[in-house]
């Protein structure tokens, strides 16, 4: 018989069932690792704890892969043999889980951690969007302060342009009253010449 391309085919889909939740996994850590929200230490521990996922994931496929070429003489073989290489591969979940069943306290101190890590960066946060809250609020303040001044300097402009005007219309005023004053009293010394 040998070992055939559909051994081959069924040995991959078997893989890639199994360890695909391992490698999304490993990616969205390293995706979260460049979120700017979190701590450059979570942000490091993001990016290693994916690249070692990643890492191991791939490695187990690809040794899983060159062990099966050598020791496999037939596509039974190659199938019994990856899925005793993914039961041991699982078998430390299965571990945890027997744990966690047994007695949740003797794991809840791995899930205290994470909750009292997200607990951290959530008050991170918190203290990061009071300050700038409050830096909003002086802006803010700030704001309202120049648009009163502002305000009130267009109030002093206008009573200064009202003052000019008045200003510029009694100066209009006085200078026709002594250009008619001056033009009756040239009329009047015209006519007095004209009698004389």
């Amino acid at each position: 018989d040998g070992l055939t391309k559909t051994g081959w085919f069924i040995f991959s889909m078997l893989m890639i069932a199994f360890l695909a939740t391992d490698m999304i996994s490993g990616c969205k850590f390293m995706y979260h690792s460049s979120k700017v929200r979190h701590t450059l230490v979570s942000r490091i521990r993001w990016f290693v704890a994916g690249l070692c996922m990643c890492s191991v994931t791939i490695f187990s496929f690809y040794v899983s892969t060159v062990y099966n070429q050598i020791v496999s003489k037939n596509n039974a073989d190659l199938i019994v043999n990856s899925v005793i290489i993914l039961f041991v591969m699982e078998i430390d979940e299965r571990v945890f889980s027997a744990l966690a069943a047994l007695n949740g306290k003797w794991t809840a101190s791995h899930v205290d951690y994470s909750d009292s890590s997200s607990a951290s960066e959530i008050e991170e946060m918190k203290e990061k969007i009071e300050s700038q809250e409050k830096e909003l609020g002086i802006l803010h303040s700030q704001q309202k302060e120049i648009t009163l001044r502002m305000e009130e300097m267009k109030k002093q402009t206008d009573e200064i342009a009202s003052q000019a005007s008045e200003s510029t219309h009694q100066c209009a005023a006085k200078e026709s009253m002594t250009t008619i004053a001056a033009e009756s009293k040239d009329s009047r010394s015209d006519t007095v010449a004209e009698k004389g």
